[in-house]
């Protein structure tokens, strides 16, 4: 099975530097071009399944890509992006200038990030992970064969995480990945022995990573 992780368009929050985390935005008139522009990507593959984080800026991204594939879109609250609490719906700018050292971490250690009443990327990792093998299981329930793809619309710090934690990689190392912009396409495989394997991060084969740097 073949499962591949698309990051939302851009939303309006995106544009203006402020935290979204699990709070709703929309995507804005960029980010509904990038999702047209992949689309014809997107109606190539010959999806088997498709599904999204239930926020709305994926469900949209995926509504665009799945226009003209006749698939149900399965909507899943493990795949929403890193819950951060305290700091959604704020200024980028204004957290930096309030909380220098949780900001710190969170931009460049995010090993270290511990945010009271937010997520850590360990939990963020470890749910995601868990939502892609519940995929994994609930597409073998349903007799699909192994050269089935699948579509995931996601979020860039869970995709982020998920695939650092699939492929080994430290969270410590998590911010030197490749970049993930929106819209941006990953690949993993599962084999028989149901093993999940990164093979693109973002577009970028897994081997060229700077996480492997």
């Amino acid at each position: 099975m073949q499962l591949f992780l698309v990051r939302h368009g851009e939303t309006e929050w995106n544009a203006e530097r402020r935290v979204q985390g699990q709070s709703e935005s929309k995507l804005n008139a960029r980010g509904r071009e990038q999702a047209e522009q992949l689309r014809p990507w997107a109606e190539s593959m010959g999806f088997s399944a498709t599904y999204s984080s239930s926020s709305l800026r994926t469900v949209q991204t995926a509504e665009i890509l799945t226009r003209n594939i006749e698939l149900p879109l399965h909507k899943r609250d493990d795949l929403r992006e890193i819950y951060l609490g305290p700091w959604e719906q704020l200024l980028w700018a204004d957290i930096e200038q309030s909380c220098t050292s949780e900001f710190t971490n969170f931009r460049d250690y995010p090993h270290l990030f511990n945010l009271e009443g937010a997520e850590t990327y360990t939990e963020l990792r470890d749910r995601g992970i868990a939502g892609l093998k519940e995929i994994h299981q609930r597409q073998k329930r349903t007799g699909l064969d192994q050269n089935d793809k699948v579509l995931v619309v996601s979020h860039g710090a869970l995709i982020a995480a998920v695939l650092a934690g699939l492929a080994s990689v430290n969270l410590a190392r998590l911010k030197k990945q490749p970049g993930l912009g929106n819209c941006s396409v990953s690949e993993l495989h599962i084999d028989a022995s149901g093993r999940f394997n990164v093979v693109t991060v973002g577009g970028m084969p897994l081997h060229e990573s700077p996480w492997f740097e």
